[in-house]
């Protein structure tokens, strides 16, 4: 009976100590990249506080579309290029 029961013990261990890394590696890209879609609507808002910032968009190499704010400096000012962290909304700064 007790060896049973380390047996058991032992085939729930084998898959948490598998399982767990075998989740993470197929599951890593919405882990570390978690996007946070912005509406038209606060997008337009946004451009209301920024009144000379512009709305910029791009698009990837492999097709995914980007959006950057430029906001521009007094003139002669270095231009400073800020990516935000993950799942982080810069667009309050």
């Amino acid at each position: 009976m007790e060896s049973e029961t380390l047996g058991a013990f032992l085939r729930v261990a084998a898959a948490v100590v598998v399982g767990v890394p075998l989740l993470a590696f197929f599951l890593q890209e919405r882990l570390i990249f978690y996007p946070q879609p912005l509406s038209d609507a606060a997008r337009a808002d946004i451009g209301l506080r920024f009144p000379k910032g512009q709305s910029v968009f791009g698009q990837a190499s492999d097709g995914t579309r980007v959006h950057a704010w430029h906001l521009p400096g007094p003139p002669g000012a270095p231009l400073v290029l800020y990516f935000g962290g993950n799942a982080e909304d810069v667009s309050w700064m």
